[in-house]
């Protein structure tokens, strides 16, 4: 048996080590089961190792260590190497959960670690939480080390080549990032950067990788940092003001910093001013502050428990090639903004919403959570019990109400918002049994709540009926088809979602002041009142520079197409 401890293949368990040797008892990890939810310590894992960091280890890191090829005897030997730290017996034949509850110089108290060892994809998930970031490196260079002894001592060091990565945040399989690469992105200015997530195609921020590795401290926070949507006026919280507006002869620019926001947003989203009569900007901070904390918190459970909160099950569904269109349609619109998607948070997206004036009145103080239901009321429901969104203004306006004032007839309120998807599920399920056989369909989403493991629904759908039902892979996979395809977010939280401004939407006009022409979109040429502030009143910051987007032409060139996925 000692001979046998020598060689890595067993271990005495913890407290027998004393006793006659007749009386101790050894395990062979080699024998050991994988953990299961039918296995009684998984109860006691659970309790161990909880989704959330607890309040006497609040710090967590993580690595991966990459192998060509894991020898099985590998891991069997790290896991006798490290036998006197296994915390109560916590160890499966591919898993283990560690603790140092003390220690000489203090460094690593009540530290604890979780290994788990992927074998298909040939690599060891490392996770450390301890009361600081020191304690934590501390417990992963102790961890590493072992690793490394363990690799080069006898048959399992000469065939193992490994090496250090970091996992994806935006893809729940796990794809992972060399930690060099991040290193060297994290050294690059934000519009030199060309870091994605290789399935996703998503950007990812180098420096949260590092912080997570364990590689750079985390930064100082010092005060609230100023959000891009943060909108101050003196005496004007949980109210509209107009900052634009049409008038027959020239468009008066009210309050040209916010009108510089809003033609980013709605010009990124190929919107035309000729499409509307004004524009207002929402104030409200008590949902601005509520919409960064849902974004924080979103980011949080994804990178702590993506079991629960990045499930992508739809990839082993027979229809996945529509599946990964819809979705990354969704992630070409997140790409086109990255004034405020550099990746270290879930990103945001500008969208439309359709809907009524009374509706936009209430949704301006209080949110859309307590808004009355009016956005959709042609399809409600068809994809979800939620909000309804597109990036298609023209789609959206379809679901506005007139306005009934004579001045503004044929004037219809759109709401531009932004919104956190999170990990949005691709909706493919039709309502119905069909298009024209309106029973419902048991395995669609028509009125029913959130799908487990995502924090919205996406769907593509067809534009060209009077009923938005899901387009289907052919039709989207045609790029002769793109004009009738339009999409719809739903969202199943008010706080995903904050308004910030209300658009007075007309459909095209004959004598508009703005030509309706291939520079549309662009200001040159108009005709523009610009009153100066008054006195009094402090010079606003400028609008935050264009920190570039070289990344997103990873995803599209010009406009996205949706053709040829495989």
């Amino acid at each position: 048996m000692k001979l046998l401890q020598n060689m890595g293949v067993c271990f005495v368990i913890p407290g027998d080590d004393g006793s006659d040797f007749s009386k101790q008892s050894s395990i062979v990890p080699a024998y050991l089961p994988v953990r299961s939810s039918r296995d009684e310590k998984d109860d006691r894992f659970k309790k161990a190792w909880p989704n959330d960091p607890p309040p006497e280890r609040p710090s967590e890191v993580e690595r991966v260590l990459k192998f060509h090829v894991i020898p099985s005897e590998l891991v069997s030997r790290l896991l006798v190497s490290l036998h006197s730290k296994i915390q109560d017996d916590l160890v499966w034949k591919n898993e283990v959960v560690l603790v140092v509850k003390d220690d000489r110089k203090n460094i690593l108290g009540n530290t604890q670690a979780w290994i788990k060892v992927e074998e298909i994809e040939n690599r060891f998930v490392v996770k450390i939480r301890g009361k600081n970031h020191s304690a934590c490196i501390a417990m992963l260079d102790f961890i590493v080390g072992q690793v490394r002894e363990v690799h080069f001592q006898g048959a399992a060091g000469s065939s193992a080549v490994w090496e250090e990565k970091i996992r994806s945040p935006h893809y729940g399989g796990g794809v992972e990032i060399d930690i060099q690469r991040a290193r060297d992105e994290a050294a690059k200015p934000l519009d030199k950067r060309t870091l994605v997530c290789p399935e996703t195609l998503l950007p990812i921020h180098p420096e949260q990788l590092l912080v997570r590795a364990g590689l750079r401290d985390p930064p100082e926070i010092a005060g609230k940092t100023p959000q891009w949507w943060d909108f101050h006026l003196p005496d004007d919280n949980n109210s509209d003001v107009e900052i634009w507006r049409r008038g027959k002869h020239s468009c008066v620019v009210k309050h040209e910093v916010f009108f510089e926001k809003f033609k980013m947003l709605f010009e990124g989203m190929g919107g035309d001013l000729a499409d509307i009569d004004s524009v207002s900007a929402i104030i409200n901070p008590v949902l601005a502050n509520n919409f960064s904390s849902k974004r924080v918190l979103i980011g949080n459970q994804q990178y702590r428990n993506p079991s629960l909160f990045r499930s992508e099950d739809w990839r082993d569904l027979p229809d996945k090639h529509l599946r990964k269109a819809t979705v990354m349609d969704l992630n070409g619109h997140l790409a086109r903004f990255p004034e405020f998607n550099d990746g270290s948070l879930p990103f945001v997206a500008p969208i439309f919403q359709g809907t009524s004036y009374p509706a936009a009145m209430s949704i301006k103080k209080d949110g859309f959570g307590l808004a009355p239901a009016l956005a959709s009321n042609a399809d409600r429901g068809y994809f979800g019990r939620g909000m309804y969104f597109t990036k298609d203004i023209h789609y959206a306006a379809k679901y506005a109400q007139q306005m009934g004032e004579r001045d503004r007839s044929g004037v219809k309120p759109v709401l531009l918002s932004l919104v956190i998807p999170g990990n949005p599920y691709p909706v493919t399920e039709h309502p119905f049994k069909s298009d024209t056989e309106f029973k419902e369909n048991p395995k669609g989403f028509y009125n029913k709540g959130l799908k487990s493991g995502y924090q919205s629904h996406v769907v593509l759908v067809k534009n060209d009926t009077q009923k938005a039902f899901p387009a289907q892979f052919e039709f989207v996979n045609d790029p002769a088809n793109k004009p009738l395809i339009s999409d719809e977010l739903v969202l199943f939280e008010s706080a995903q979602a904050l308004p910030l401004f209300i658009v007075y939407y007309r459909e095209p006009w004959a004598d508009s002041c703005i030509s309706r022409s291939s520079t549309a979109n662009s200001l040159d040429g108009m005709a523009f009142e610009i009153p100066p502030p008054p006195a009094d009143t402090p010079a606003p910051p400028p609008p935050p520079a264009n920190t570039g987007s070289s990344w997103s032409d990873l995803l599209y060139d010009g406009e996205m197409s949706l053709g040829g996925w495989s």
